[in-house]
């Protein structure tokens, strides 16, 4: 289950990257260009950016702004070296260059990596509880994806990587798939599953995952089918979110107000940045009228 401490690792040192990564003129007058200029909904960004925010333990979080810009830097390459060791107790590697490098802030690096080992430890152990009653019809391909998501992070090869992602996408089809009866399962046991899994976003989420395994086989597919599904998709699930930040309870984080303003501005900075790598092209699809007179037109190889 090495992927979901992957996730929580990105999670935390990602938010950090923009900044460390666009600290030069040009491309720090980017990154204010990208959050300026972006036209993502400002209830949605505070929306996700709460909930990351809330998934890091807030000791975590006081440890790393206590640290200098310097030190911050170079704990970051410490921790990606550390990704494919997240389980061990001492990972060598990463441990080994923060003490040749970072020798002021090794306690604090420590701290941070042994955080993050506990977290994953939960997440894993969460996983494991949640797939123990699901249908083996959803189980078996959940299984799959956790493995085929743990071999294409650690994967060098760019055809396994596209190996791995279709057969990610495929599993998923799996499950979209299972009996009826058996989604009504997992739809039950995480409610946010239940829009894609048995509700309104069923047939488009089918769609979508069929075309993408159609694109990475270069096979025929319809365009205007899955410009329609994306269409629909993205609108009713940028409703299913909105909803659902709005409806949580938040947890007391306590982060004195210097470090959740600095956290907050680096999680924006991050936010914009994906969003305009990657959502704005697909936004600009929902406000896009896809004449169906264009079907004549619909296949795309």
């Amino acid at each position: 289950m090495k992927i979901v401490s992957l996730v929580v690792l990105a999670i935390f040192v990602a938010c950090i990257h923009a900044r460390y990564t666009f600290n030069s003129g040009s491309q720090l007058s980017l990154v204010r260009l990208l959050s300026s200029n972006s036209n993502s909904d400002p209830k949605l960004k505070e929306g996700v950016i709460n909930w990351v925010k809330d998934q890091i333990d807030p000791e975590l979080i006081k440890t790393w702004y206590g640290l200098s810009s310097n030190e911050r830097t170079c704990i970051q390459r410490g921790l990606i070296l550390a990704k494919e060791q997240i389980e061990e107790e001492h990972p060598t590697e990463a441990m080994e260059f923060i003490e040749n490098y970072c020798s002021s802030a090794a306690d604090a690096a420590k701290k941070l990596y042994q955080g993050l080992r506990e977290y994953a430890k939960k997440i894993k152990s969460w996983s494991e509880n949640f797939m123990e009653d699901m249908p083996e019809s959803i189980r078996v391909p959940m299984e799959k994806i956790n493995k085929r998501s743990k071999w294409l992070s650690l994967s060098k090869d760019k055809d396994q990587k596209d190996e791995n992602l279709y057969q990610i996408f495929d599993a998923l089809e799996q499950i979209l798939n299972a009996p009826e009866e058996d989604r009504e399962v997992l739809a039950n046991k995480h409610a946010f599953m239940a829009p894609f899994v048995t509700g309104n976003l069923h047939s488009d989420s089918i769609k979508i995952v069929q075309a993408v395994k159609k694109i990475a086989r270069k096979e025929t597919l319809n365009s205007i089918e899955l410009a329609k599904a994306l269409k629909n998709w993205l609108k009713v699930t940028k409703i299913e979110l909105m909803d659902y930040f709005e409806t949580r309870t938040r947890p007391e984080t306590n982060l004195p107000d210097d470090i959740d303003r600095q956290f907050t501005e680096e999680m924006g900075m991050l936010y914009d940045i994906f969003y305009a790598a990657y959502a704005a092209p697909f936004s600009a699809l929902v406000e896009l009228d896809i004449s169906a007179e264009a079907e004549s037109n619909d296949d795309f190889e």
